[in-house]
């Protein structure tokens, strides 16, 4: 099991892959925005900006980020079950399923 990236984790991951693109007040807000998220799906949302805006001829800007983030929590969302988040056990990976009941 990994534990979920705190949100300097996710900064700097952020950073590393989006600031040639992405402001760094708009790759903090999306940090803070990406909290119960893998460093995968955290690396995700910029690859999913970067796409999108390719797909459309246009150059990525800080609008596609948070766009992303957007949808990709309304997926994450969507398809996770109701009684088994990620966010809640606060790791991934494979292992037991811990209780959450004292």
């Amino acid at each position: 099991k990994f534990h979920l990236p705190g949100y300097e984790e996710r900064l700097a991951l952020l950073r590393k892959k989006g600031s040639v693109y992405f402001s760094d007040q708009v790759l903090s807000e999306v940090a803070r925005g990406c909290a119960g998220f893998s460093m995968a799906y955290v690396q995700e949302v910029v690859v999913n900006a970067v796409l999108q805006t390719a797909t459309d001829g246009a150059n990525p800007e800080d609008r596609a980020l948070l766009e992303s983030l957007y949808t990709l929590k309304h997926q994450r969302r969507d398809a996770t079950k109701h009684d088994d988040t990620v966010a809640d056990r606060g790791t991934v990976g494979f292992g037991p399923k811990q209780s959450h009941e004292s």
